[in-house]
């Protein structure tokens, strides 16, 4: 095991693919789901909207 490791390091290659609900609209992380004041949408609707349409995405994902 350790023997294919360090020839898969060796390769110099390397890939992480992190999918979240945020992919399915394109938002770059879940960082607009915050609450907090300093967090900026790209959306004028309530939080509460907001928050209840992300969390809506799930019925659409298909990972």
């Amino acid at each position: 095991m350790k023997q294919k490791l360090d020839q898969w390091q060796d390769q110099k290659f390397g890939m992480i693919i992190h999918w979240g609900l945020y992919a399915v609209p394109g938002i770059i992380e879940s960082w607009s789901l915050c609450s907090e004041d300093w967090i900026t949408r790209d959306s004028n609707s309530y939080y509460g909207d907001y928050k209840k349409w992300y969390w809506g995405l799930q019925k659409i994902s298909t990972p």
